[in-house]
């Protein structure tokens, strides 16, 4: 819904590459930017090196 939102329902793009460039540049924008509610208000990246830094726990 988010990339729909921010990217797809607001620009125009003339070429395929021009898409692709814009949806890496959304993803690297989201990943270091965007809060997440679900991740207690973290970034993507930040709660992925959070959960990279846990140790893991054998059952």
């Amino acid at each position: 819904r988010t990339l729909k939102e921010q990217l797809l329902r607001v620009r125009t793009f003339e070429t395929v590459e021009e898409l692709r460039l814009a949806l890496l540049a959304f993803k690297e924008r989201y990943n270091r930017e965007w809060l997440v509610e679900r991740h207690r208000y973290a970034t993507p990246e930040q709660a992925r090196r959070q959960l990279l830094a846990c140790p893991v726990v054998a059952a």
